[in-house]
């Protein structure tokens, strides 16, 4: 598997253990659910494609599901912190020259 495939398969399972539409019959009306989004979801980064547009499309699902979730008062909103001192980009991201290097490619 490349990482291309790793990081798909990453967004995909976090999305589907965090929101899956099944379990809002479970969530309290005027309950809460707070998606993990990505500055990539808006900005472009070299071999970021993938992960950027997982973001994406967590961003756009947040939107529909704030819609369709309303009427029971239940909140749904997105949180896309920036560059973040991680494992998951290969330690690129572990010091301030790491993301300038990384953003500015």
């Amino acid at each position: 598997m490349d990482e291309s495939e790793t990081k798909w398969k990453i967004c995909e399972a976090s999305t589907n253990l965090n929101i899956q539409k099944p379990k809002t019959a479970q969530l309290a009306d005027h309950g809460s659910i707070i998606n993990l989004s990505s500055a990539l979801a808006l900005i472009t980064a070299k071999g970021s494609s993938v992960y950027g547009a997982m973001k994406g499309a967590l961003e756009i699902l947040t939107k529909y599901w704030a819609i369709e979730l309303g009427n029971r008062k239940i909140i749904v909103n997105t949180v896309a912190p920036g560059p973040t001192a991680t494992d998951f980009g290969g330690r690129i991201l572990k010091t301030d020259e790491g993301i300038r290097d990384y953003l500015s490619e």
